[in-house]
Parts: structure tokens; sequence; C-alpha cells
């Protein structure tokens, strides 16, 4: 309900029309010329705020607000103290979504004497809009001082810090100094380890009641007194400035952490100075950098977590978000300085058995398992186990389901695949279980896969992964049953669920296709039954979107290097893969079209590396054309076109056999399109059946043309052909008999008649006749030319 009630909220205010906005900002303009310090039109002026706030947001490419609308809400900000704080936080949100922007100029020159309280507020809307030239050192050095300013509160030097983390990380040289960014790193590492286990203002009322320091104190997560001192994991009822302070430093230490980097491209000014020196831990620890004090305080975070909360869910929650960043952090400093991997290997390990266990957090479990692949190495340890779980005992099942983790899983992979291929077997050995993320999902993970398909096809798993692509709609289908069986809207789907676990055949299919690990071999046979009994499913949206993938993983996966480096070996497996796959397509795929072509693509250029191939399995190629007349047309094209492009006419006993063999099944198939599909070549001369006609054609004339013992068979049914066209009209005749004029040429008939004139043999008088026929084409195209042409 509150989903459909935000939809229709965007759908609203994305369809305003010109004339309400501006009916929106007249509003806005009377009501602010006329607004005073006094709020009887505060929440008048609110409402129209915010309705100008959602037209900003919602609106997807203009924002341009008119300038009197601009200055007015500037305007309204100046007087700080008596405006009402929901109006200060609409205008100012309104103004950000308009930056940048020519009429909202912030002026950097007025921080020298902007109010304390009014700086969360400026640094926020000057975040917005490009640094002005005048942004210089003076105004870096004056917003690093307020960083250790008693006056300043902790809102402001919250906006502070994460204005510098910005700046930093924007890698803008005009306002990077190596003085302030020492300043920020020593503030940092000052509230990390320096903060205060109570509040000091509450310490001293206490001593005048009967309070106890006890009850002011902080504690840890399961009411224990903090051993060490103050952490982000440490509860108050009222934290204190310096404390609230670590907090925020801890939210933004990774980023300040990425941009150490870019110290060394900082300007160094020599005339003054605000470096300090690094704080020190209650006096007994110093530390030179703020790596180390990141370092010591993730690990005293990892140990703090030891002990799990007793309060409330909210705090073990708290407690894996803040162990997840500490192992984002940890992850950092270690890849940077590997003798830091020992020191942190067996915290973060303990914490990912304590994950594996009972899991908490997915992130978590993500973020961990991610550590051990980048450091597992540095500390001899072995990931089969942790992959193994991943992969067949928590992917399948609640991992498979909580799409946000499944698609972060498969993008680890993918930014890691180098290291993931190295170091694990998830690619060699569990890749179907990777493959279901994407059956379950395709339309999130359909980019990622198209990146991973390279790394996965190996020369071991390309036959395996090449059969999971056809059958990835099937898998789908089976993981619907699987997953949503009990609970599915389907009436199909609840009695497949049942039934699954009743026939033990039926089992054996579903097992196969929801399998985890790789090596299980080709499809099954009867692979067509399974298709039949799960026909009811190949209506659902996520079966229909995982059909319409296929054809462009299927592309991708011919052009892997892996592919196209197969051996002579795996080549013909694949070849005749092909073949055989193309009888047991699950009837989900909606654009067959574009499938048929893939594959044909495919067989294709398998053939092309390896002409020789052809000859080696024309026993399959010849029994697919065979028993798939007009079946699959656009494929049977291409194979037919492939047949007469690649076949090799060397002499010798299999390719004798071979092209005799393509022969008679490409006449027997041209024959058949002559009987079947007469009126459609009449009719439709731009239907498949035109293109086949072609193609087998070409094919049998260039058969033909290879071997002296097919000539004469060409020659007769070319001869033949021209007879059938007699019955058509001269102009789809003129098609016809415009591609046979061509297919002459190619026999060059005065050789022809030598070769039958010189067999030992007489020829036969139907050879004579059909070469006195086909002598005559020629003049009959010229013929129906000159009747067609004005």
């Amino acid at each position: 309900m509150a989903l459909s009630g935000v939809h229709q909220i965007i759908t609203k205010y994305r369809n305003r029309t010109s004339d309400e906005l501006n009916q929106c900002l007249i509003n806005l303009c009377r009501l602010l010329s006329s607004f005073s310090t006094i709020d009887k039109q505060t929440d008048a002026i609110v409402v129209s705020f915010r309705e100008l706030y959602l037209i900003l947001l919602t609106n997807r490419s203009d924002k341009r607000v008119p300038e009197n609308v601009i200055i007015l809400c500037l305007s309204a900000l100046q007087d700080l103290k008596a405006i009402h704080p929901q109006l200060l936080t609409i205008a100012v949100a309104c103004l950000a979504e308009v930056s940048p922007s020519e009429t909202v100029k912030i002026d950097a020159k007025s921080l020298e004497s902007l109010d304390v309280s009014r700086i969360p507020v400026f640094l926020h809307l000057l975040r917005q809009q490009d640094l002005p030239a005048e942004f210089g050192r003076s105004n870096c050095v004056l917003l690093a001082k307020y960083l250790n300013d008693a006056v300043t509160g902790p809102a402001a030097k919250q906006s502070v810090l994460a204005f510098f983390v910005n700046l930093f990380a924007a890698e803008d040289e005009k306002v990077l100094y190596e003085d302030c960014y020492d300043l920020v790193c020593w503030s940092v590492a000052n509230w990390l380890i320096n903060a205060s286990t109570f509040d000091e203002a509450q310490h001293e009322k206490s001593k005048r009641t009967t309070k106890s320091v006890e009850l002011l104190s902080v504690t840890e997560l399961d009411g224990s007194t903090p051993s060490e001192a103050f952490t982000v994991l440490c509860l108050a009822r009222a934290y204190a400035e310096d404390q609230q302070m670590s907090i925020t430093s801890f939210m933004l230490l990774y980023e300040i952490l990425l941009t150490l980097p870019l110290k060394n491209m900082m300007e160094v000014v020599q005339d003054e100075t605000l470096a300090m020196p690094l704080a020190t831990l209650q006096g007994r620890v110093r530390y030179v950098s703020l790596e180390e004090v990141a370092f010591d305080y993730c690990l005293r975070l990892l140990k703090q977590s030891e002990v799990r909360p007793l309060k409330s869910s909210y705090d073990c929650e708290l407690q894996d978000v803040v162990l997840s960043e500490a192992v984002r952090i940890m992850d950092l400093l270690c890849s940077r300085d590997k003798k830091l991997v020992r020191k942190a290997f067996r915290s973060v390990q303990d914490v990912n058995d304590r994950v594996v266990r009972k899991i908490h957090n997915m992130q978590l479990l993500l973020i961990t398992f991610r550590f051990m692949l980048n450091h597992g190495d540095s500390a001899d340890f072995e990931l089969d186990n942790l992959c193994h779980f991943m992969c067949c005992d928590f992917l399948p099942g609640s991992g498979l389901l909580d799409n946000i983790f499944a698609s972060e899983f498969i993008a680890l992979l993918r930014d890691n695949r180098s290291l993931v291929r190295n170091r694990t077997k998830m690619f060699s050995r569990y890749f179907p279980s990777l493959f279901k993320v994407l059956a379950w999902n395709p339309r999130a993970n359909m980019h990622l896969f198209v990146e991973l398909l390279e790394v996965i096809t190996t020369s071991t798993t390309y036959l395996e992964i090449f059969h999971m692509l056809i059958d990835l709609p099937c898998t789908s289908a089976a993981l619907e049953v699987a997953l949503c069986g009990e609970s599915s809207f389907f009436t199909s789907i609840r009695q497949l669920a049942t039934d699954k676990y009743k026939d033990a055949r039926l089992k054996f299919y579903f097992e196969f296709f929801l399998r985890n690990e790789g090596g299980r071999g080709e499809t099954p046979d009867h692979l067509t039954e399974f298709h039949a009994v799960l026909s009811d499913v190949t209506a659902h949206p996520r079966v229909v979107y995982c059909s319409q993938a296929i054809s462009a993983l299927m592309s991708i996966y011919f052009s892997t290097s892996t592919v196209t480096r197969l051996d002579r070996l795996n080549s013909k497996k694949l070849a005749i893969a092909i073949l055989d796959r193309m009888h047991s397509l699950y009837p989900s795929f909606t654009d067959l079209m574009q499938m048929q072509m893939v594959m044909a693509d495919g067989f294709c250029s398998i053939i092309a590396r390896m002409p020789n191939l052809l000859i080696e399995i024309y026993e399959k190629v010849t029994d697919y054309i065979l028993k798939n007349h007009f079946m699959y047309a656009t494929f049977l094209t291409s194979l037919v076109w492939c047949i007469g492009e690649r076949i090799d006419g060397r002499v010798g006993l299999d390719n004798t056999m071979a092209m005799s063999k393509f022969y008679d099944v490409v006449e027997l198939l041209t024959y058949d399109i002559i009987k079947t599909q007469s009126k459609s070549l009449v009719h439709n001369p731009q239907a498949w059946s035109m293109d086949l006609f072609q193609a087998s054609l070409n094919t049998m004339t260039r058969l033909g043309a290879l071997s002296k013992d097919l000539t004469r068979r060409t020659v007769i049914c070319l001869n033949n052909i021209c007879k059938k066209t007699r019955e058509h009209p001269d102009q789809q005749r003129l098609l016809i008999i415009e591609q046979i004029n061509s297919l002459i040429k190619l026999l060059e008939l005065p050789s022809v008649t030598d070769i039958v004139m010189n067999l030992s043999i007489s020829p036969e008088p139907e050879v004579l006749e059909a070469i006195k026929g086909l002598k005559s084409v020629a003049d009959e195209y010229q013929e129906l030319s000159a009747a067609q042409s004005p």
C-alpha cells in the first residue's frame, strides 16, 4: 500500500503541466513577498515549497525556476534564528535541486562573516555548484579550524567534515592543500580514539545531584562497561559532542582513506602550517598515521562484536552494519599493506564463522567473503569450504530469494573475476549455481553475465554451459516450481510442486536442472517430455524474459575466446550439440527467429574455422535436414547455405560419400519445396520458403560443379524446376528463372556438355533433353525480361 501511494504521488507530480507549475510559483512568490518572522503563514509556505520540491524532484529534464523565486528563497534564509526549521529544510532542498544554476550563486567570501549556525546550509548549497575561483586556501583554512573550535556545534563540524571529504574525492587541485588535509586526518583520528566515555557536562551536573557517574557513562551493547574507549558500538542515553563526531568520523573513514594516495599531489604551503601530531590513546599509544588509527579501531570493533547484544534487534542490526563497515575498511588497509593481513585475518575469520553459523546480515556475509577472497592467499586460507557454502548451501535458497544479495554477489565475482578464477573453483565447478541467479532474475543480472561468460566458459565447461544456456528458461520454470510452488498463484505450479516428490523420473529432471555443481554431463534424454510437464509455466513473466535474453547470451557465448579456439574434437562436439538441441528447445521462446539465427551463426562460424569438419559430421547434418523439413526454416536455410559455401571438393572416399549424401538431401528438399510450397513461392516470394528455395538451388549447383558424378543430376533437377515454373505468372516466374540463369553460368554449360558426351557410357536421353532445355533458359530469361520492361 505504501509503495502504491508513493507511485501515485510521483505520477501526480510528474504529469504536472507548465500552467500548474506557474500557478504554484505565483502562489509561492506571493507568500514569500509578504513573509515575515511571524509564523502565521509558515504552514502555507511549507505546503507551497513542498509542491515545488516534488515537481523539481520528479521532473526528468527541465528544472528551471524563475529567477525571482530563487531570489526570494535565498532571502528567506537570511534570518535563520527566526525561520521555522521545516521551512528552512524544504527551502534549502529546493535550492539544491536547481543547482548548479547561473541564478543560484553562493558567495564564498561571505564564509568569513558567516554565523556558525549557517555553516551546514551554506556548505550544502555550495556542494551543489562548482566551487568559485575565490574559494582558495583562506577558505579551506577557516573551515579546517572549525573542526577543533569549541564554539562550533556538532552539526556544523559534521557538515565541514563531509564537505572536505567531497573536496578530496573530487581531486580538484585548486582546493587541495596538504596542511588542511593533515588537520582533517588529525581531527578524525582524535575523535576516533579519544572520545569520552561519558558526557563531561552531565558529569558536572551529577556532582550536585544524587545521580551516579555510572548512569551517565556509555555501555557496550550487552550492557557492560567499555573496556578501553568509546566506539561506534557503544551506547549512551545522550551522546556528547566528541562522541557524535567519533561516530561521524567512522562513517566517513572509508572515503577519507580512499583519498590518502592523493596526498602526494596536494599543494604544500610553506609560510603557515596547520599540521598537528596525531592523537594518543590515553597517553600510552602513539600513532604515526591515520591508517594505524583506523586499523586498531576496526580491530577493537571486531573484538567488541564477540558478544551479541542482549537488549533489542536494533542493536543486532547496528552491530552487523558496523562490522560490515569495519571489515570493508580493513580490506582496504590490507590491500595497501600486506603486513596487516596476519594481524586482521584471524579476527575477520571469526566474524565470518559466526555469520556462516547464523546469518544475521547478508551484506556482512558478502563483505567477509570478499575479504577472504582478497587476502586468503596471504594467510594460507583455503576457500573451498566457504565457496561450497556460498554456492551450494546458501545461494540456492535464501540467498537466491534476496535479489539484492544475489546481484551483489554476482557483481563481486564479475569485478574480481581473475582472482576468483585463479583462487577458487567457483567458475569451473559451481557455475550451475551461478546460472540459477540469472534464471531467477534475468532482468537484474543479464548485464553481469555478459562479462562473466568469458571467464566461466573454459575448455572443460564449454559444452555444459552451452546446454545450460539453451535450457535456462527451463531452469527458470523449475525454480519457480521449487521455490514458489506451494504459494504460487498458478494452480499448475502448485500441482507440479506436489508431483515432483511422487514421480521419480520427474524428481530426477528437477534435480538435474537445479543442480549446484557442474560435471553432470549433457542434457538428459527425453527432454521434450519434461518440457511438456512444464508447458503451463511457459507464460510466466520470468520465464518469458529469460527466453528473450538467451539469444544475446548465446551470441556472446559463440564469440568468447574459448569457443573460438576449440580444438578439432571439441569443435565437432559443439557442432553436433547445436544440431541436436534444435530439436529440443523449450517452447517458451517467443522470438524463435532470433534464436535460430544465433544458433546458425554459431554453427557456421565453427565450420568456417574448420571446413573439413563438415565432412566428418555429414551424417548428423543430413539426418537433421531429413527430419526437419520446413521446421526451424531460418536455421535450415543457413545450414543448407553452409553446405554449399564450406564444402571441400577434394578427391577422397569420405568426401565423395559426403557430397553425394549432401546432394541427395538438398535435392529432396528442393523438390519438396516445389511440391508443397508452390503457392507460397508464387504469391509471397519474400517468405521463408523463398530463402530456403534459393539456398537449396545454390547449394545443389555448387555440389554439381564440384563433382562430375553429380553434374548430370544437377542439370536434370534445374531443367525440371524450369518446367514447374511454366505454370506460374510471368512476374513471379521471372525471379526463379533469373536464379537458375545465374546458376547455369556457374555450371558452365559448354564444359558440362563435354563432360556428359565424353562419358564411357552414353548419356541418358533425359540428360540430353535437360541440357537442351538449360541452353534455352538464357533466351527465355531475356524474353521474360523484355516482356516485363516498359
